[in-house]
């Protein structure tokens, strides 16, 4: 038999069993992407995912189901099955709930996906776990092709008009502005600037009602921006969602004029009233030239003389971002990490939503500035820096990485023990069996002696060197106060790196931070970590063949645990704690600062944590406080329950745009050459380290970062972290103390065993409350791009 027909005989049922197995997955691929209902009876009347079937890739997306034909009075659960960043696929259970006495029922919860594409599954299970109904869908990117050009398959379909199948996902690098419905001169702004820059500055989502707004801050995870105009009848839930989700960062927008009742009588209203001075009447003018003179080279707002109603606002607590001779128009006030801005005056109603300019009016009102396409353009050349890292929250990621780049083999590592390893057993192995034994037959011993010995040293080492779990963290404390409370946002960002090859649990167990409080909230998660990357374990690399994925489970809802985890030989799997939490006012700390109108720090502040705040630097306007150089020890420490002041002694004042480049005078000796009167010092400033891994310098760049110049300066991105960037909220009435603190916020568990973190660092934000006093300008801000 020659060996052409052999290889052929060989080849062929090989080929066979492939197509039979391929042609199973894709019928099993087509089976499960159609609406299955299992256990029959079970009829889906709408399913909604995100907002209008879009969202952001990595952060939380909101998720609503109604049904009928449900086991009556039984309980239901419905599971979500999404890709993580490295591909493989996470089981999670998002809501659980009991059907009524006629079988119907309502789901709401939030789900995450960690890959621009792939498909979503989802079903429906009764108590003993017995699939009710099933579905599938297709997720795509906001950017490929198909997403522009392709429609829904089922968008034909009447029945089937309020269940998605098909989602967009987007990257973080587009600010995100949730509103009810389509605003007038929003989507403008939004397709205009779609269409003119390159990564797409913006993007409008948006809800058919106000009904269908989040009641979750979870379910506002992806948005950054929300805009509230004309319509104010959002309930008491959906108002503790957004205040939540403002103190974490978002910017809320609110427009009115003329339906200013309805605003005072929803909850929304009981929350603004008393920060801005909402007064219950609105008073009428027929001047908005102050709105016009907002937007440079905006065209002429005529209100043809007819009255327009203006909201009164008279709190002096409140930056003034635009004002007339009728008092404020826009004013913005800090909350948390965020803000809430009013515009006295109904964006969608007339004549506002007849002003020509109205989209360039909603840019500056959303970015401080009018984008310029040539600019965005430029600053997005050579992004990558030669670190391979692109966003600041990478870096922050490596820092918190069980296994450390120093420690990890390379591929020059690899490819150099190889060389080592055949020079052993080829060279080596003839000199020992031709030159020295004379034996060339000994080779069929020494041979796979060799080999035996050197996978024997190989495993040895690596049992030996590395602990059988390593886990470090990086823990970030936020703490916010509102009129009422004070809100504990903890974060841990925590890696896990095993000896062997399992599946385990894996839980986050919370712990206190201050006496009396609860180790419990209602909002509790842990989750995978992704990283904004095109890389193995980035949410921007694409779904792949899918081949040997793994399953990890989240079987408990509201319980901080996966049930099961993939864990690979010294591999690292990388996780994200967090929760938030509301005390009673005063609880963290006692706020007594004040800002006259010099702009300098007046008054003090007291904080109740278990553990003294070190390297601390506090901030507001564009001044920072921070201990001198030649300070004593107890002044660069804030102990707790000690008040601090500017006058405590040992604090120093700098710029802020100075402090974060590092920029500082350098004494140098007198040459010949300089004239008499020639200064000596010469001023140098420190380049941002994208390979560091303090992650107090990371977290203070990513709460600063424009105020420190942005990408020009530091080289890196912002955007999976960009609501943690404060600089606007340090303009108004919040101060930011940022320090680290001896205070592990969680404790990561295996298998229901604590293991101890080989390193464990917790930064610590205040964002202390401080009373303006007297008239008050703030500082124009530099510019961030300038150089």
């Amino acid at each position: 038999m020659s060996n052409r027909s052999l290889s052929y005989q060989v080849v062929r049922p090989i080929c066979i069993v492939f197509s039979i197995a391929f042609a199973f997955l894709l019928r099993s691929g087509f089976a499960m992407s159609q609406e299955s209902p299992v256990g029959g009876g079970v009829v889906v009347e709408s399913l909604h995912l995100g907002f209008s079937g879009m969202g952001r890739v990595g952060n939380w997306l909101p998720l609503q189901l109604k049904a009928v034909g449900g086991p009556a009075k039984e309980e239901v659960s419905l599971f979500i099955t999404a890709s993580d960043p490295r591909g493989d696929l996470c089981d999670s259970v998002v809501a659980v709930d009991k059907c009524d006495s006629t079988g119907g029922i309502s789901l709401s919860g939030v789900f995450i996906t960690g890959r621009l594409d792939g498909l979503l599954r989802l079903r429906l299970e009764d108590s003993a776990g017995k699939i009710l109904w099933q579905h599938s869908v297709t997720c795509e990117a906001a950017d490929s092709k198909s997403s522009a050009s392709e429609k829904p398959t089922d968008s034909a379909s009447p029945e089937k008009t309020n269940i998605v199948s098909r989602m967009t996902l987007m990257r973080h690098h587009t600010q995100t502005v949730l509103a009810v419905g389509f605003p007038a001169g929003l989507q403008e702004l939004s397709d205009r600037l779609t269409s003119t820059l390159s990564r797409g500055a913006m993007t409008l989502l948006s809800v058919s009602s106000i009904e269908d707004l989040p009641t979750s801050r979870q379910g506002l995870d992806s948005v950054d921006t929300v805009l509230l105009v004309t319509e104010y009848g959002v309930s008491e839930r959906q108002t503790m969602a957004i205040q939540d989700w403002v103190m974490t960062g978002g910017h809320f927008i609110v427009s009115c004029g003329e339906n200013l009742p309805q605003l005072i009588a929803s909850p929304v209203g009981a929350w603004l009233q008393p920060e801005f001075g909402i007064q219950d009447e609105v008073r009428k003018s027929q001047d908005l030239t102050a709105l016009q003179n907002y937007v440079a080279g905006a065209s002429q707002l005529q209100t043809n003389r007819q009255n327009v109603p203006i909201v009164q606002m008279n709190s002096d607590q409140p930056r003034v971002i635009v004002s007339s001779i009728n008092g404020p128009l826009i004013s913005r006030i800090g909350a948390g990490a965020g803000f809430v801005t009013i515009v006295a005056v109904d964006l969608n109603l007339k004549p506002l939503n007849r002003w020509l300019s109205l989209s360039q009016f909603y840019e500056m009102l959303l970015f401080d500035r009018l984008l310029d396409a040539g600019n965005e353009q430029a600053n997005r050349r050579g992004r990558i820096s030669s670190s391979g890292v692109t966003d600041l929250a990478t870096q922050l990621a490596n820092a918190s990485d069980a296994i450390p780049e120093d420690e990890r083999w390379s591929s020059w590592h690899t490819m150099l023990m190889m060389l080592v390893y055949l020079i052993i057993i080829g060279p080596l192995d003839y000199f020992l069996v031709v030159r020295l034994l004379h034996r060339p037959k000994l080779t069929w011993l020494t041979f796979p002696l060799l080999v035996a010995t050197a996978c024997g040293l190989t495993a040895w080492w690596s049992t030996s060197h590395r602990a059988l779990a390593t886990v470090r963290e990086v823990h970030l404390l936020d703490v916010g106060q509102d009129r009422f409370r004070q809100t504990l946002h903890k974060r841990s960002w925590s890696s896990l790196s095993t000896a062997d090859a399992r599946y385990g649990r894996v839980a986050a167990k919370p712990l206190p931070v201050i006496a009396g409080e609860s180790t419990s909230s209602e909002e509790e998660t842990l989750i995978w970590h992704g990283r904004a990357e095109d890389v193995y374990g980035g949410l921007y690399r694409s779904g792949g063949a899918g081949l040997g994925q793994k399953t990890s489970r989240r079987l408990e809802l509201n319980v901080p645990a996966f049930t099961s985890v993939p864990l690979m030989v010294d591999g690292s799997q990388a996780f994200l704690a967090e929760s938030l939490e509301g005390v009673s006012i005063n609880q963290v700390f006692e706020s007594r600062l004040s800002m006259p109108a010099s702009g300098l720090l007046e008054g003090s502040f007291v904080h109740h944590l278990p553990a003294a705040i070190e390297d601390w630097v506090i901030v507001l306007g564009n001044r920072v406080y921070l201990p001198s150089q030649k300070a004593e020890e107890k002044f660069r420490r804030i102990e707790p329950n000690e008040p601090w002041s500017r006058d405590s002694g040992g604090v120093r004042i700098s710029e802020i745009r100075d402090f974060l480049r590092g920029v500082r005078l350098v004494s140098r000796e007198r040459t010949s050459s300089d004239k008499k009167n020639a200064s000596t010092t010469t001023q140098i400033q420190a380049t941002y380290d994208t390979r560091g891994t303090n992650p107090l310098d990371i977290l203070l760049m990513i709460s600063l970062y424009d105020s420190a110049g942005g990408e020009n300066y530091c080289r890196l991105q912002d955007d999976y972290l960009r609501r943690d960037e404060v600089s606007d909220t340090i303009q108004l009435n919040t101060a930011l103390l940022i320090g680290l603190v001896d205070l592990p916020l969680t404790q990561l568990q295996l298998d229901d065993q604590a293991v101890e973190p080989a390193e464990s660092r917790t930064v610590v934000r205040f964002f202390l409350p401080v009373s303006r006093t007297g008239t008050f300008e703030a500082v124009k801000e530099a510019d961030p791009k300038a150089e």
